[in-house]
């Protein structure tokens, strides 16, 4: 077993002696006890040397004296004695925390220079490779709190990054794990052919959650359908919670003549409650069926 000394500038491991095994272990234990109240547990880098321990840690816990060997790189755990192979699914007596984060400031920092650094890295064989905690905030985005940009919040298990800093409101959020749902078919939510077509400078508003798109949804994707044309015009499709455009500046679909009957898949913002608004550029025909949505 190493025996790791030296200053916190000293990033030397001094090889194993046959005699020192269980004394570091006891040793290493007991200066480390007070130092673990604090939440310290030391730590050294290994040389390129033949000693393959890239992490050394030293505990007691339970009045089990811990040595973790290689918790990067493979090694040993030996806990009072007996030893297990460092690998994920390991049967110990209590579970190993190689770092532990306080409620306050930063709980693991990595930092790196050079091109081909990293700061932070995580493997596993078995697992995730990295797991954050559900917040307990209640609104995502956030509406207090500073907030640095590169920041990450998990809620109901959907992921956000903060991407301009800012206190509450005037932090900028983005929702990064919304990936689409589609419907198992699409469903009709739409059709101007029983009421009446849409005249130039018509809007109507629709309502996309009889079709499948939920409440609180960020977009949808939608086949929009003009038929029975009428000379040329388009049609603009944006979310209901945007005030109305006459007329908008840009346009979803076109036609050129009258009788074409047209089709494209759009996907368009929803308000909250699922709605959308079409702004007719002409006069036309037009139905609208729902594909999908994002959450």
């Amino acid at each position: 077993m190493p025996d790791v000394t030296g200053s916190a500038a000293d990033d030397t491991i001094t090889p194993e002696t046959p005699e020192s095994r269980r004394t570091i272990l006891k040793r290493g234990a007991a200066a480390a006890a007070a130092a673990a109240v604090a939440g310290v547990i030391g730590a050294r880098r290994a040389e390129a040397a033949p000693s393959t321990h890239l992490l050394y840690l030293s505990a007691k816990y339970q009045n089990l004296d811990y040595y973790v060997a290689g918790l990067f790189g493979g090694g040993t755990i030996e806990v009072d004695g007996g030893s297990a192979a460092n690998v994920p699914g390991t049967s110990l007596p209590v579970s190993l925390l190689g770092t532990h984060g306080g409620t306050n400031g930063v709980g693991v920092a990595g930092s790196a220079s050079g091109t081909d650094a990293i700061g932070v890295y995580g493997r596993s064989t078995v697992g995730a490779a990295l797991a954050l905690g559900e917040t307990p905030i209640t609104t995502v985005p956030p509406t207090s709190g500073a907030w640095a940009a590169g920041s990450f919040l998990v809620k109901s298990g959907e992921l956000w990054y903060c991407y301009t800093a800012g206190t509450g409101t005037a932090s900028k959020w983005v929702k990064i794990s919304a990936a689409l749902k589609t419907l198992a078919s699409p469903s009709r939510a739409y059709d101007s052919r029983s009421s009446s077509p849409i005249s130039g400078g018509q809007t109507r508003v629709i309502d996309l959650t009889a079709a499948g798109v939920p409440d609180n949804s960020t977009a949808a994707l939608i086949s929009l359908q003009l038929i029975n044309t009428v000379g040329a015009g388009f049609l603009s499709v944006y979310s209901a919670s945007v005030g109305t455009l006459s007329p908008p500046p840009f346009s979803t679909m076109q036609w050129s003549s009258a009788g074409q009957r047209l089709a494209n898949e759009v996907t368009t913002a929803v308000s909250t409650t699922g709605g959308i608004k079409v702004y007719g550029g002409g006069k036309t025909d037009f139905f609208i069926d729902v594909v999908g949505y994002y959450p």
